[in-house]
């Protein structure tokens, strides 16, 4: 904790026509004037109070020369009160003894801003409660008889909302009658303000000042000493009735008190040496570092490294031999006490890229490690873990401020006695390189996997299209081979021709399917596919769809049902799409569900979205293929003597159709209990009944084409 220095202001000697005489002098005479002048004026006795007047003056012989030239100056009470003001020995207020105020100085209401008060202005309305308590008890301490007077610093509110600080001495006037107060009152406020902006910066942090072994003081421009940590007030001897001067913050040496000089000269800003100093027969070696606070004044701080130097000269004399070895390691070698670094070995002194070990000792090591990094640091090395700590990755700087990725290994081991902690630090940046160049290595391969994931998946696309387009092709050509060698004047080969060229135009459809989802593909990727979004309600479009497909399905003998739980819901949506994606899931939904399975369509809200799901009781897909079902290209079955066919780029046409309109969709699947997939979008208020009304229009030629892969019983 930083205690407050009390504020007692050197006054100096006042010169009267004789010369030079004591302050002392003076302040009694300057009080039994005023006391006199007051008691004329409050009981209207001038002839006895002048008799009073001159037996105390004549008490006084030793000064009687300043006397009479007091007493030409000052011819009432309100001229003595300007001597003493004009004279800056201070601001006069008189308290009676019971704490009310007699008389106020001028000057002090001036400067409080209560000058055009109509109203007699009472000061202990404005003196600050917790100082108006300390007064009280020091003023009753004087009527008691236990002491004459007392000095504190007292903060006043003035007119403007603002505690104005003053040094106020308080002094005992009695004569026969009464006992009152004098009060000397002195501005401190800028005094005080300089020292708040001291003690708040942050090289005078209190609870870092006073929990380290380092003497700290800040003084001002002017050579006073504003605070000093505990440390420093115990070297000075500091009590409250003694204050603190700058002769005792540079200990009366004058190589110190150079380096204040240029510090407050503003000709250094930071000045850092070490100091032998001879203290109470004891020679001390510091390490001095005094910086300038801008026109504030400045901070000296001192660090007693005299165990740091002696333990440092132990080592080097006791353990020569290890030292050398020390200094054959590859790796950077500290060792710190709770003073500092002790010892550095020449690779540690080249990692932080210092030219001389005297420069680091002293030092902690944290003030080498990046911000980014203290933390861990304190965490990993500084708590009370005493056991060996290996390979911690941290960063330090160095003093050009270069980074250096480093790992540090900790143990404890006792020197001469005393617990030191041994830093081994190894500099692993060329090894971080090594590992980036690795990882980009495995990035590479891993791109080239994906390459030929890619050309693989390509190959086999095309080996796929190649199947997709040989099969109808065959089909066709075989249907009219057949055709060719039919008698078309028989019944018989009239119908077979009927058969034959269903087989042709279906085995067409799938070939245009095909041709016209590789265009769409394409288009949507290269941004020239556009949608129609117009507002519909979603279940009639989604009910009219399944109902026309009914006899689709069940030709294949399977079940479908249609369930809702909302009546209408209405969102933006391109209808063509909505077709084209309905007839697509209903489709694979009929291929890979046995005969005498089930379908079911049903529409309902979840979190402000509509949701479609198509839900069969198939195969349904296996758990490491559903990702891959709605890449292009990609199918659960990729053997030629597949039992369904499919190019593999429906599903991805459906997944970007659907974000095309806002939407997304989902898949649930397992294997042999079939699959759900679910279609979600945005749901829009009707307020203004806008929907475009949904007029089902599937031509036959297009459920053919989309279901065109599967083969009904004639």
């Amino acid at each position: 904790m930083i205690n407050r220095i009390p504020a007692n202001i050197e006054k100096p000697a006042l010169v009267g026509k004789g010369g030079n005489f004591p302050m002392e002098i003076f302040f009694v005479i300057t009080i039994m004037i005023i006391l006199v002048s007051y008691k004329l004026q409050k009981n209207n006795k001038l002839k006895q109070e002048n008799e009073y007047y001159k037996l105390k003056l004549s008490e006084l012989q030793n000064a009687k020369e300043i006397q009479d030239s007091t007493i030409e100056l000052c011819n009432g009470v309100e001229e003595i009160y300007d001597f003493i003001e004009n004279n800056k020995i201070g601001m006069i207020v008189i308290i009676d003894k019971d704490k009310n105020v007699s008389y106020i100085s001028p000057l002090l209401k001036k400067i409080l801003g209560y000058t055009n008060e109509a109203k007699k202005v009472d000061l202990n309305d404005y003196i600050c409660e917790d100082d108006i308590t300390i007064k009280n008890q020091n003023l009753k301490l004087i009527l008691d008889g236990k002491c004459q007077s007392f000095v504190m610093d007292i903060r006043i509110l003035n007119n403007y909302g603002e505690y104005h600080w003053f040094e106020c001495r308080f002094n005992k006037m009695e004569n026969q009658q009464d006992t009152d107060f004098l009060v000397s009152f002195v501005d401190i406020n800028e005094r005080q303000i300089t020292k708040e902006k001291l003690m708040y910066s942050n090289e005078l942090n209190e609870s870092l000042l006073d929990s380290l072994d380092l003497k700290v003081a800040g003084f001002d421009n002017k050579y006073n000493v504003i605070v000093a940590n505990q440390a420093m007030q115990k070297v000075c001897e500091s009590s409250l009735n003694y204050k603190i001067k700058i002769s005792d913050i540079y200990m009366n040496d004058s190589i110190i008190k150079d380096k204040i000089d240029l510090i407050l000269s503003g000709k250094a800003e930071k000045i850092s040496f070490e100091h032998c100093m001879k203290i109470h027969d004891r020679e001390i070696w510091y390490k001095v570092d005094l910086k300038s606070n801008n026109e504030y004044g400045g901070i000296i701080s001192y660090r007693d490294i005299s165990k740091t130097k002696k333990l440092n000269d132990s080592l080097i004399s006791s353990d020569l031999r290890y030292q050398k070895l020390i200094e054959r390691l590859p790796c950077a070698v500290f060792l710190q006490d709770i003073n500092g670094i002790t010892y550095c070995n020449k690779e540690a002194l080249k990692l932080l890229k210092i030219s001389d070990a005297s420069l680091v000792l002293g030092t902690p090591l944290i003030d080498f490690v990046h911000i980014d990094s203290k933390r861990s640091h304190v965490e990993k090395f500084l708590g009370t873990d005493t056991n060996t700590i290996s390979a911690v990755e941290q960063v330090l700087v160095n003093v050009q401020g270069g980074l250096i990725d480093v790992e540090i290994d900790r143990t404890k081991a006792v020197v001469d006695g005393k617990m030191m902690d041994i830093y081994i630090v190894r500099d692993i940046s060329e090894k971080l390189r090594a590992q980036a160049y690795k990882e980009s290595l495995i990035e590479k391969e891993k791109q080239l996997i994906e390459s030929k994931e890619y050309d693989r998946i390509r190959t086999e696309f095309f080996a796929n299209i190649s199947h997709e387009l040989r099969t109808p092709i065959n089909i066709i050509s075989s249907a009219v081979q057949l055709i060719d060698s039919l008698d078309l004047d028989k019944t018989n080969d009239i119908n077979n021709i009927t058969k034959f060229s269903g087989i042709i135009r279906q085995n067409c459809s799938r070939l245009l399917r095909l041709v016209n989802n590789l265009i769409d593909i394409t288009r949507i990727e290269s941004g020239f596919y556009k949608v129609k979004m117009e507002l519909y309600n979603i279940v009639n479009v989604v009910e009219e769809i399944t109902l026309s497909l009914v006899n689709y399905i069940e030709s294949k003998g399977l079940t479908i049902t249609f369930d809702t739980y909302i009546e209408e819901c209405y969102a933006y949506c391109d209808i063509d799409s909505i077709e084209r994606i309905m007839l697509n899931l209903l489709a694979n939904a009929v291929k890979f569900t046995d005969t005498g399975g089930e379908i079911v369509v049903t529409i309902y809200e979840e979190n402000n979205k509509i949701v479609i799901s198509v839900k069969d009781n198939g195969i349904g897909i296996p758990t490491e293929k559903k990702q891959a079902i709605f890449e292009r290209f990609r199918q659960v079955d990729k053997t030629l003597g597949r039992k369904y066919e499919g190019s593999g780029i429906g599903l991805s046409l459906v997944k970007l159709l659907v974000e095309l309109q806002n939407g997304n969709i989902t898949l649930t699947s397992e294997l042999n209990k079939g699959s759900d997939f679910k279609i979600m979008f945005p749901i829009v208020d009707n307020t203004l009944n806008e929907e475009n009304i949904y007029n089902l229009n599937l031509k036959a030629d297009r459920v053919n084409m989309e279901f065109s892969d599967i083969y009904f019983e004639k």
